[in-house]
Parts: structure tokens; C-alpha cells; sequence
């Protein structure tokens, strides 16, 4: 219906949130009387949720824009952790331990360890998603606990591993990554630019306006999970954001495509600030500094020729990747 133009994407989300609320309340009338009476409680609030709008409503909605984008934290100039542990509710272990890490404007630091190190989990704690169970996270030397998150999400361009895909157009796809910018066109060009997506749009048969998947439409597009991927790329550069975090983002990508997509990286991180998490060493040639990661704790710390004087866990890491590596071209030869 949002792609027909019957919706738009606000009612979409309003009508899909108290649909879950409903399914949850009914589930309720298993449990003891009390819940019952909750239920007759919130029911009015939720029928009146999904009461269809007036016409004249939804053009007021439609006319509504969003104000310009602005960043009103100030000029980003650092963000650290302070001692920052973290352990997730379900876990009797903290996921982090100790942190200590000072990130600079226009440093790309690139996090590496094996599943399960912390990698991402540390990142969360970077740009606010999580908030630590103890320690702190400071951007520019203040306490992000103290700040209004909804502006601090906004110095973030973010690709997270377990990223969304919406059966909506490619064109929204990657617009959501600064919704302010959505019609754009020189920031959505930019962002196709830097993760060189002409190819795939140029195959597409209304190019950035089709439809992505065919769950709503059975004249969308599937993509493969490399495709994907750089389609993430494109919306976590959506409005040339002040931090990127980049999870995973080859992990879908053979060894070739890798060292295209390396190249491009390149490019479009220069004179950015940006966090490269992977269990890959290939990230590491993009980065002034290397951050080891194991059992949720930073093991050591430095430029990649440093490490490897070391002959530590980054030495034994790379060497070990090489030899993957190796293995996996022949395999395509």
C-alpha cells in the first residue's frame, strides 16, 4: 500500500506498532483477570490508534517537513571510553570489561577480534545504542548520558552487521540514513557515488525507484547479500556523516570483491572520522590504528607495523589470515 501510494510511510509504521500492541493485549487474556482489566483500560487508546485518519488530517500530515539538519552538540572533536563495562541482561558475564579508548577527529580506527570479542557490542556503546553498566562514554569530554540522544545519533553514519532491509524503494533505502536529506539528490548521488552502486541501479529497471524484495510488490527486486551490504554502505554515508561505523561490512563479499571494495573504502573515508570493525586483517590497511579485541577486552593497541614487531595476538591473527587468503584465491584460479 506505500508503494501504491495508498499510505504513506508514517501511517505505515503507526498502523504496524498498534497491531503488535493489539496481538500482545490479546495474548493477555491467558494470563489472570488483572490483565483482562489492563486490556479494557488501553483498548480505547488502541482503537483510536488505528481509527482511520481524516482526509483533511492526513494532508495536514503531508504537508508537515522536517526542519534542516543541524548538529547542536558543537563541532566533533573526540569520543572515548572511560573504563565502560557492559554486560547484557540475559548474560551472567560482562560482553565488555575495562574499556579504555580514545577515538580523534579524522582518525580511522579499525576493531578486530574473532566473533564473539566485543566488536560490536563496543561500537553500540559508541554511538548510544547501548549505555554502559559502568564507566562512561564521552564525546567531546562530556558524559553522552548527559546529552539528548536523538542529537548525538545524529553525528553517526551507521552500518551495523544486523542491518534492516525495507521492501521499499532503493531509493528510501538509503535515504533513511539522514531522513532530513531524503529528497536530496546530490546527497543520495554522493552516497551512490562513494560505494559505487551505479552498476547494480543501472540494471534495475526503474532505477533507484524500484521496489526492493517482493514481500509488498511482486515486481520488486531480490539483491544479493553483497548487494545489500553496499546499499548499507550507501545509507550509513547518506548526509556525510561526522562518525561512521562500519560492522562487517565484506562479510558477504569473495576476496576480489574485497580488494575493489577496499579501494573504494578509501576513497570515501578520506578526511573522516571512522571505525572499521572486522575479523578480517585486510581493514587494516586503511587504518592509522589497529584495535585488538578478545574475551570483551582491548589486548593490544597500535599502527599495524607495530603490531606486528610485537609478534602478539595481531601477528598471529594476520599470519593465520594469510594463509586463508592464499587458500581462497586458488580456489577461484
Amino acid at each position: 500500500m506505500v508503494f501504491k501510494g495508498n499510505l504513506d510511510i508514517g501511517e505505515m509504521t503507526l498502523i504496524q506498532t498498534a497491531g503488535t500492541s493489539l496481538v500482545f493485549a490479546a495474548s493477555q487474556f491467558k494470563r489472570p483477570t488483572k490483565y483482562i482489566i489492563q486490556f479494557t483500560q488501553y483498548a480505547p487508546t488502541m482503537i483510536e490508534m488505528l481509527y482511520p485518519l481524516s482526509k483533511e488530517e492526513i494532508k495536514d500530515m503531508k504537508e508537515q517537513s522536517y526542519p534542516d539538519f543541524e548538529l547542536k552538540l558543537g563541532d566533533f572533536k573526540s569520543l572515548s571510553l572511560d573504563n565502560v563495562n557492559y554486560k547484557y541482561p540475559s548474560k551472567t558475564s560482562n560482553a565488555v570489561n575495562d574499556i579504555n579508548l580514545k577515538i580523534n577527529r579524522g582518525e580511522i580506527i579499525s576493531i578486530l577480534g574473532y566473533n564473539g570479542s566485543g566488536k560490536t557490542t563496543t561500537c553500540k556503546l559508541l554511538s548510544g545504542v547501548l549505555s554502559p553498566t559502568s564507566g562512561k562514554v564521552l564525546f567531546n569530554d562530556q558524559d553522552v548520558e548527559e546529552l539528548d540522544k536523538k542529537e548525538y545519533y545524529k553525528y553517526f553514519g551507521i552500518g551495523f552487521q544486523d542491518f534492516a532491509k525495507y521492501s521499499l524503494s532503493l531509493k528510501d533505502n538509503i535515504g533513511f540514513g539522514r531522513i532530513e536529506d531524503l529528497e536530496n539528490t546530490d546527497a543520495l548521488n554522493s552516497a551512490i557515488e562513494k560505494t559505487n552502486l551505479s552498476n547494480i541501479i543501472e540494471k534495475l529497471p526503474n532505477g533507484v525507484d524500484t521496489n526492493l524484495g517482493k514481500e509488498y510488490d511482486k515486481d520488486g527486486q531480490d539483491l544479493s547479500g553483497g548487494q545489500w551490504q553496499r546499499i548499507i554502505l550507501a545509507r550509513a554515508y547518506m548526509g556525510s556523516p561526522e562518525i561512521l561505523i562500519l560492522d562487517e561490512p565484506t562479510a558477504s563479499i569473495d576476496p576480489f570483491e574485497e580488494e575493489r571494495m577496499l579501494d573504494e573504502f578509501r576513497y570515501a573515508l578520506e578526511g573522516k572520522t571512522a571505525i572499521l570493525i572486522s575479523h578480517r586483517i585486510s581493514f587494516a590497511r586503511l587504518a592509522d590504528r589497529i584495535v585488538m579485541m578478545k574475551d570483551g577486552m582491548i589486548i593490544e593497541e597500535g599502527s599495524h607495523l607495530e603490531l606486528l614487531k610485537k609478534k602478539g595476538y595481531y601477528y598471529d591473527l594476520f599470519t593465520s589470515q594469510q594463509l586463508l587468503y592464499k587458500s581462497e584465491v586458488k580456489a577461484y584460479e
